[in-house]
C-alpha cells in the first residue's frame, strides 16, 4: 500500500463517494496512511459542496425574485385592464339608455305615423262617400 500515489487514493475514493468514505473512516476501513489525504479530499468536496448549495440558493433566490416581478407586472396589468374594464361598463351603460331613448322615440314615431296613415286614410274614406 505505501507505494500508492495520491492520484490513485483520490480515484478510490471518487469511487467509494464521500458517504462511504465517511462511513469507513469512522469504521477504520481505509488505511490510516490515506488519513491526510482523506481529509483533504473530504474538506474539498465540503467547499464543493457548500459552493453548490450557494450557487444553487442564488438561482432559486434569483428565480423567486423575477417570480415576484412578473407578479408585480401581472397584479398591474390587471389592475389597468380592471380600470378599463370599469370604464367600458359605464360607456356600455350609457350606449344602453341611449338606445333604450332611440327605440322609445322610434315607437313614438311609429305610432305617431299609424296614427296619421289611419286618420289620412278615414278622411280620405269620408270625403269619397258623402
Amino acid at each position: 500500500m505505501a507505494n500508492i500515489n495520491v492520484n490513485q487514493i483520490v480515484a478510490r475514493l471518487e469511487e467509494l463517494g464521500v458517504e462511504q468514505v465517511r462511513l469507513l473512516m469512522q469504521t477504520g476501513g481505509l488505511p490510516p496512511l490515506w488519513n491526510t489525504t482523506i481529509v483533504e479530499w473530504l474538506s474539498k468536496k465540503d467547499q464543493d459542496e457548500k459552493r453548490r448549495v450557494s450557487a444553487s440558493e442564488e438561482e432559486q433566490l434569483k428565480i423567486a425574485r423575477a417570480a415576484s416581478d412578473a407578479a408585480s407586472r401581472a397584479a398591474a396589468a390587471a389592475e389597468r385592464a380592471s380600470v378599463a374594464a370599469e370604464r367600458q361598463a359605464v360607456a356600455a351603460e350609457r350606449a344602453n339608455r341611449r338606445a333604450t331613448i332611440a327605440i322609445v322615440i322610434a315607437i313614438i314615431s311609429i305610432i305617431a305615423t299609424v296614427i296619421g296613415m289611419a286618420i289620412t286614410h278615414f278622411d280620405s274614406m269620408r270625403s269619397a262617400h258623402p
